[in-house]
């Protein structure tokens, strides 16, 4: 048992330094620039959206369609 503790708290020693690390060279961002990253995050979102839209329609057809397999769509 005392192995895997000691394996458990290097690793967690790690996230420490690891995080202190990031606090320490952390920088703010512009208004602009977080602009821009909010922007294609949402046009990732809509992207994201939409693939499963089509993702959905496909699969609803598919198990609709009265030569369909269910979980096997039909091109």
């Amino acid at each position: 048992m005392k192995p895997l503790l000691a394996r458990i708290e290097r690793f967690h020693g790690q996230l420490h330094t690891s995080a202190k690390s990031i606090q320490k060279n952390k920088r703010l961002i512009t208004p602009r620039f977080d602009d821009e990253i909010h922007k294609r995050k949402e046009e990732r979102l809509a992207w994201m959206e939409s693939i499963a839209a089509a993702l959905a329609n496909r699969t609803n057809r598919s198990l609709t369609d009265g030569n369909a397999t269910i979980g096997t769509t039909q091109e």
